[in-house]
């Protein structure tokens, strides 16, 4: 549960809503597969498309809040060769690329989600990205053109907490590369959004060959008790459209 701070005298949580996920879940050739019908789009909890048989590919929407950014990869190739571009230019000399040629741009993202029912690893491309980073359409443009001058760009979560950056070549990290490692564990990250994904793998509890006693066991512990919980293998999602809340 995540809470915003006012006056009130008490909150309670006396019962949580149960919805019918077979019902809420379209599925069949009339399921909302993009963003272009996205009032067609139902809203589900993580934890309940956990033990659900949604069809891949199906359109969901949740509200989530950003736990970290798992890995960001930003590229730029050739358009001709596919090599990868340093200072605006493909570096290949026998390449017959043209001066003015743009390069080809590839970005990829993933990033932990939690809504207080569950966790899911978010994957996206392109675009996308520069929305969950928080940023304008300008400040992007810039991170891109950024990346067309470096040639690549690489992020990879190494510990809650704790980015590493991958030496792009270098050895060392650049002014740009240290400003996206403080940006991904800022607040302007981690926060409240509500994303439009298509199901990509989902976990089942009539899964057989998933039964309990085969997840993976965490130990927890509280007031100085401690528990053994079974943990659900990662639901996973693609990311076509985010927006704040």
């Amino acid at each position: 549960m995540y809470c915003h701070f006012n006056n009130s005298s008490s909150v309670r949580v006396e019962a949580l809503s149960h919805v019918n996920m077979k019902e809420s879940l379209v599925t069949g050739p009339t399921a909302p597969t993009s963003v272009d019908n996205l009032h067609k789009v139902p809203k589900v909890c993580l934890g309940l498309l956990i033990n659900t048989e949604a069809r891949q590919q199906v359109m969901v929407k949740v509200v989530c809040q950003v736990v970290c950014v798992k890995y960001l990869y930003m590229q730029y190739t050739c358009s001709s060769c596919g090599q990868i571009f340093s200072d605006g230019q493909c570096q290949n000399k026998p390449c017959l690329s043209s001066s003015s040629d743009p390069g080809h741009f590839t970005a990829k993202a993933s990033f932990l989600v939690d809504d207080g029912t569950g966790t899911a690893q978010v994957h996206c491309r392109q675009d996308v990205i520069g929305g969950v980073l928080g940023l304008t359409d300008d400040h992007w443009n810039i991170l891109k053109r950024q990346a067309q001058r470096k040639g690549r760009l690489a992020l990879r979560e190494s510990g809650w907490g704790n980015n590493e950056w991958i030496p792009d070549g270098e050895g060392c990290e650049s002014p740009v590369e240290s400003l996206l490692t403080s940006l991904c564990e800022s607040l302007l990250v981690r926060r409240p959004v509500q994303l439009y994904c298509q199901v990509t793998s989902t976990v089942s509890t009539s899964d057989t060959t998933l039964a309990g006693k085969d997840y993976p066991v965490k130990t927890l512990e509280v007031g100085g008790v401690r528990y053994l919980t079974h943990i659900h293998p990662a639901l996973h999602l693609h990311c076509l459209k985010l927006e704040p809340v």
